[in-house]
């Protein structure tokens, strides 16, 4: 294959937001790669589906015209970042029909979501702290760009031929459990219970929840129960100790987590 020129960006820093302003943000066609080392946010893709992002996260969305994505997050929550897109022709041009395999030439975007492994994480490390400046730092950064897309794509490629693909209505079910875990996560469901109120077997709820939201059902439910309690006692609504046994900790065990989380102990809201 030769590629004459393409067009890539590169980007990396950390992203904070007032969760009571959240930004929104224009996605142009083609395919852009973020790769979240730390932090979490939320992300709503094309005014519908919802994602939660917590890192060490990949996000991959690939797509044919421009859309508009909705972030949120707590105040205290900072994501590091490093990001790449291609414009339609660099994308085609580079990967082929495994662009299309991915989403490319599909009316809505291709949304792929998936935990960053130590490989992907190694090289957003490299482009975060590139030793270089000028035009050997761009190139330096380029390149461990396209190494990154070029990895990132053959993991989920990967996965598609290895597992069962999702159907539209495995993913239905999956946004169900999604949403009966999101509006009560102290009063969360066991695995088997989940798993037969959405029709699914444990072990595809369990995998299918991964590969759809980046991350395990049981960090999912932990990480809602600490945002559940940071609202509670940053509101006033419940003093610690009350918001701890309302989100399923006692209150020891709410204050290790909260601080581990969010650098601070649950009583500096109050």
């Amino acid at each position: 294959m030769s590629v004459s020129s393409f067009s890539i960006a590169v980007a990396d820093g950390v992203f904070r937001a007032d969760p009571s302003a959240l930004p929104t943000e224009t996605v142009l066609p083609g395919l852009k790669l973020g790769l979240v080392m730390s932090g979490r946010f939320g992300l709503t893709v094309d005014g519908g589906r919802d994602l939660d992002i917590a890192g060490p996260a990949i996000c991959l969305l690939v797509a044919e015209r421009a859309f508009e994505t909705r972030h949120g997050m707590t105040a205290q929550d900072g994501v590091r970042y490093v990001t790449i897109a291609l414009d339609p022709t660099s994308r085609d041009d580079l990967l082929g029909s495994d662009a299309e395999r991915l989403g490319a030439g599909s009316g809505a975007p291709g949304i792929h979501q998936a935990r960053a492994g130590r490989t992907a994480c190694a090289l957003a490390l490299q482009i975060a702290t590139c030793p270089f400046s000028g035009g050997v730092g761009r190139a330096w950064r380029a390149a461990k760009g396209l190494e990154l897309v070029a990895t990132v794509a053959a993991g989920f490629l990967e996965t598609d031929g290895r597992g069962a693909r999702l159907t539209s209505r495995d993913l239905e079910r999956l946004r169900e459990a999604y949403h009966i875990l999101k509006t009560a996560p102290a009063d969360a469901p066991t695995l088997p219970v989940l798993a037969r109120r959405v029709g699914m077997n444990v072990r595809k709820l369990t995998d299918g929840f991964r590969r759809q939201f980046g991350t395990s059902i049981a960090d999912f439910v932990a990480e809602e129960r600490l945002h559940l309690a940071y609202r509670l006692i940053s509101t006033g609504e419940m003093g610690v100790a009350e918001a701890a046994y309302r989100v399923g900790y006692s209150p020891n065990h709410l204050s290790t987590a909260f601080r581990r989380r969010f650098g601070i102990s649950p009583g500096r809201l109050r």
